[in-house]
């Protein structure tokens, strides 16, 4: 393993992380304290070597569906069994990476999903994006406040990364979740076309290849999705694999 990989892909201490980002799965940080304490399932984290999520990833990667994304990839307040790395695993009976990292960028999501696609030449690999108003700084993730950017340049700065990621070799499955776009209460495929075509961006011509899902049910935090959630999300995603 060189230290291009250990440096893009290698988490070398996932709990620090998940501290620092700010995990939203505890009583103080939680959205609904109620809600918090009545959830009824068991939540461990535990991480492979490679910080990950994720059991021990094989050792013949060839054959795998590579997921990535932040942490509602990781399936941060949830049963490691209903993250949907997990959920698409058992439906379509193929070994599943979990990618996901609290707080990270897509900045970062798109040099992943570049590496991995140079690296070993998957078939599929599945994007789930994070917020918009979060960038990459000089290899670390930041949260930046919307504010800081505005939704112009925040979309400007995504239309790059999903451009790019467009033009790799293997399949790519987008998904967006309507909450993304922290400026617009609701967002749909309809309005990202106007707002890319508006703005004349890069990838303005694949938008409408973004799989929207809507917040069914919610994780034990009353922030992140649900395991009825990711059930939907992984009947979407099963249709659009390439065999």
């Amino acid at each position: 393993m060189n230290g291009q990989f250990q440096d893009l892909m290698k988490i070398t201490r996932p709990h620090r992380i998940l501290k620092q980002m700010g995990n939203s799965d505890s009583l103080e940080r939680c959205r609904d304290k109620e809600y918090f304490q009545n959830y009824k399932k068991d939540i461990t984290y535990k991480f492979n070597t490679h910080g990950y999520r994720d059991d021990e990833w094989p050792i013949d990667l060839e054959n795998v569906v590579w997921c990535v994304g932040d942490s509602a990839t990781l399936g941060t307040a949830l049963p490691f069994e209903d993250t949907w790395p997990q959920v698409l695993q058992k439906k379509i009976k193929k070994r599943c990476l979990n990618i996901g990292q609290e707080g990270t960028s897509n900045d970062t999501i798109r040099l992943r999903a570049e590496f991995i696609d140079k690296r070993y030449k998957p078939t599929n690999i599945i994007i789930m994006w994070s917020y918009l108003s979060r960038r990459r700084k000089n290899g670390i993730d930041m949260h930046y406040d919307r504010y800081d950017f505005g939704i112009e340049e925040d979309l400007k700065n995504f239309s790059h990364n999903f451009s790019q990621v467009e033009k790799l070799n293997s399949n790519i499955i987008h998904l967006f979740g309507s909450g993304m776009v922290l400026d617009l209460k609701k967002i749909n495929h309809d309005m990202l076309v106007y707002f890319f075509t508006k703005l004349n961006l890069p990838g303005k011509d694949h938008v409408k290849k973004l799989n929207f899902f809507t917040l069914v049910d919610l994780a034990r935090d009353g922030m992140h999705a649900g395991c009825i959630t990711n059930q939907n999300i992984c009947d979407a995603i099963k249709n659009q694999l390439k065999k």
